[in-house]
């Protein structure tokens, strides 16, 4: 029997926490395939080749799991600013606590609590964004919206942790935690030194002045990385099952999708008369500079000597020359120049009445539809981001269905 995957509830959009998963774009997505192999060649290869046909033994195992767990005793905030607790309270309609500060549970998901200052730091910065965008009078309604869509992507989260720490053995489940761990202190070097701080006291402190807990932040982090690379190593079989015929039907079905008009990338180094003493000077230097950019072989080579030598605004565009299709070219006078040159290739010096101009040819890309062969690394990416979705979705409706939740009723 094969697995079924599955995932969001319908209002939560289907996808883990963006913030949280800022890995994709900061690097961590180059060490994907490491960690999926640190999930363990037996543990993953056993959850990946049947891991919902579970035998007695094995689902007695998983409910001890679940019910040690949720024989826990409850976590207890550690000590804290007193804002905070009046954060959850206000935010999440509860009633203002009396006594000694005590977490305030918003959930539980089979027992394990969730916090209100987890959903408050995971929401933090939905919130910030948007407090910006919305009007006065919408505001509450808006920031109810965006706590309830983080609770519900946490209850989500925690019921993915579960089933990982139930099928995948703890030695393999520690592994992936220290993975989960070191990338985490990866980010915090990173935002440091755009930060441009000295030192992890002083980090901690701007993230405490923004209202948010570091300790807080790595829980959140490291659980939503682990999280979401079991659901991934669960759903990558599928993803990788699509074939080139998918491929070609959805290229054959959706013909508008991959037409493309003509494009010309060139670079361009104008030359000002007026920057010399007359016209002829100016042509001289004019051909000096084209001397050596007939030299370049590389965009980046040219690109310097626009920097260096320009007197127009590709000095500032990495030498990039102004208009992509014909008619749109400025000036038009080297247009037609464009027209006889190959790619890469730099044309003759063009003159007008206020300078000169070298220009050259980056790529031409004539009208017409793109061809199969390159469209279909964009058709996979888009199908298997659409089976992503289903199948994630597909994945926590599964685990939901056998799960309990309890909810705290919020305002």
């Amino acid at each position: 029997m094969a697995c079924r995957f599955s995932v969001l509830s319908q209002n939560t959009g289907g996808s883990l926490p963006r913030r949280n998963l800022d890995w994709r774009r900061s690097g961590t997505g180059r060490r994907v395939r490491s960690l999926y192999w640190a999930l363990s060649s037996t543990a993953i290869a056993w959850c990946l080749s049947g891991c919902a046909q579970l035998d007695g033994s094995s689902a007695v195992a998983i409910g001890q799991r679940i019910a040690a767990r949720s024989n826990e005793p409850e976590r207890s905030e550690p000590a804290r600013k007193p804002d905070v607790r009046s954060a959850a309270t206000k935010d999440f309609g509860l009633p203002e606590p009396s006594g000694p500060i005590v977490a305030s549970v918003l959930a539980r998901v089979n027992g394990q609590p969730i916090l209100a200052e987890e959903v408050l730091n995971a929401a933090s910065a939905r919130l910030w964004e948007a407090h910006s965008q919305t009007p006065a009078a919408r505001w509450n309604e808006v920031r109810a919206r965006i706590l309830r869509e983080e609770l519900e992507e946490i209850i989500n989260r925690e019921l993915i942790l579960q089933d990982a720490e139930a099928r995948i053995p703890p030695k393999n489940m520690e592994k992936v935690r220290q993975i989960a761990h070191k990338e985490f202190e990866s980010m915090l070097r990173k935002r440091k030194s755009q930060l441009k701080l000295h030192s992890d006291d002083e980090l901690r402190a701007y993230i405490e002045s923004q209202g948010l807990s570091l300790d807080e932040m790595r829980r959140q982090y490291e659980r939503t990385f682990i999280a979401g690379e079991y659901a991934r190593a669960r759903i990558r079989p599928r993803l990788e099952a699509i074939a080139r015929q998918d491929l070609y039907d959805y290229y054959l079905k959706n013909p508008k999708e991959f037409e493309q008009p003509e494009q010309i990338r060139w670079q361009h180094i104008f030359i000002d008369v007026d920057r010399f003493a007359d016209r002829e000077q100016a042509r001289a230097h004019a051909q000096q500079v084209l001397q050596e950019a007939s030299g370049v072989t590389r965009d980046e080579e040219f690109a310097l000597l626009a920097q260096k030598y320009s007197h127009g605004p590709s000095q500032y565009r990495q030498g990039q020359g102004e208009g992509t299709q014909r008619g749109e070219i400025r000036p038009p006078e080297v247009e037609p120049i464009l027209e006889t040159l190959q790619p890469g290739q730099v044309g003759p010096l063009v003159e007008t009445p206020r300078g000169f101009h070298i220009v050259r040819l980056v790529a031409y890309q004539p009208a017409g539809k793109v061809p199969f062969e390159l469209a279909s690394p964009q058709i996979r990416r888009k199908l298997q981001a659409d089976l992503w979705q289903k199948e994630y979705k597909e994945f926590v409706k599964e685990l939901r269905a056998r799960a309990y939740i309890e909810m705290t009723q919020l305002r």
